[in-house]
């Protein structure tokens, strides 16, 4: 691994120690995934969210001990990414973790570090087309929260990096290059409930990742080799990644929200079958080959049955997703059910 020379004479981190380390792969923010990914040296470094209330609780400690197993947290861990960054720890590689409702945070935290490597003259607008000073300052990011989340973060950091007019036009389609999706599978269907507090997860992490087949998802691939991420890698660009999502977004609602919700018996739901239908058909209208989302790997059972939960924002953002999907693409005819969905669960709530 590539470690940045130590500073002797300042306890400030010089420019050139503030690089990405290559090679190096981190998770973002501190959760059982992060925590896992770390127990099984699957990760260098873990970057806190630093707008979570949970992190000051690991503030001070070196260790982490979860049940049995004691995780050492010395210089692998990260108060923000600018902070990882000026101390020369920023992985070249983040896998991005969070919860749905924490994904504006990661963008808020992701826009303001581009913003400071402008401010502060690592990147400059007049640089010719070379990615070599991108590359050095600027990780690869692949989003893997529980939940539709590429086209939201691919859309803002598309338009916050047009509106900076710090990032020249040939830079911002190298920084966009650098976003992939991946999840987790072999893992409960309800993990994401699980995120905190800590648990560990018993098998290593297992990741199957879409995107552009560019030099970077070679890279991710070959540094979850390194590190025995099992990975697998859908080539087929764009359209893998909302094959993944819907697939995710698929089974979760017909498995996991679809059982809570037909206890309460109210009309205008959709059947299990009628659910499916209406997948395939919104797969078949963004370019999928009907039967891939609805055929797809489920995730392992969840460590709870469905109807023993309540609903959550998670289920409530894949339905408004959801139903923004079929009337972008004008199925109407599938909209009712899901609105039956939506205001079962609101009366639910209430």
């Amino acid at each position: 691994m590539n470690k940045p020379a130590k500073n002797t004479t300042s306890s400030r981190p010089t420019a050139q120690q503030a690089v990405v380390q290559i090679d190096e792969l981190g998770f973002y923010p501190f959760n059982s995934l992060a925590a896992t990914a770390l127990s099984h040296d699957q990760a260098h470094m873990v970057i806190r969210n630093r707008s979570s209330d949970e992190q000051p609780l690991l503030d001070g400690e070196n260790q982490l001990k979860v049940g049995r197993k004691t995780i050492a947290l010395a210089d692998r861990v990260g108060d923000s990414l600018t902070d990882a960054f000026y101390r020369g720890k920023l992985p070249e590689v983040i896998m991005v973790t969070s919860s749905m409702s924490q994904i504006p945070q990661f963008l808020e935290e992701l826009l303001d570090y581009l913003e400071k490597l402008c401010s502060l003259g690592f990147i400059t607008s007049t640089s010719k087309d070379d990615s070599t000073p991108l590359d050095a300052v600027i990780p690869q990011f692949v989003l893997c929260s529980y939940g539709m989340v590429y086209d939201l973060v691919y859309t803002k950091v598309a338009t916050a990096l047009d509106h900076m007019n710090a990032y020249n036009s040939w830079q911002q389609d190298r920084i966009l290059q650098k976003f992939c999706r991946g999840y987790f599978h072999k893992l409960p269907a309800d993990y994401y409930r699980q995120l905190w507090p800590i648990l560990l997860y018993k098998e290593p992490l297992d990741l199957v990742l879409a995107g552009d087949k560019s030099m970077y998802t070679l890279k991710v691939t070959q540094l979850c080799q390194n590190l025995g991420i099992n990975c697998t890698f859908n080539p087929n660009n764009r359209l893998g990644i909302t094959e993944l999502e819907l697939g995710l977004a698929y089974h979760h609602l017909c498995d996991q929200l679809l059982p809570r919700l037909k206890k309460h018996k109210r009309s205008g739901l959709p059947s299990k079958k009628d659910f499916g239908a209406l997948f395939d058909t919104l797969g078949t209208a963004m370019g999928i080959i009907p039967g891939i989302i609805t055929q797809a790997p489920a995730y392992a059972s969840p460590t709870e049955t469905p109807d023993t939960v309540a609903c959550s924002f998670t289920d409530q953002a894949m339905l408004y997703q959801l139903k923004q999907q079929l009337d972008t693409h004008d199925l109407t005819q599938w909209v009712e059910p899901v609105q039956a969905m939506i205001e079962t669960m609101q009366a639910t709530a209430s």
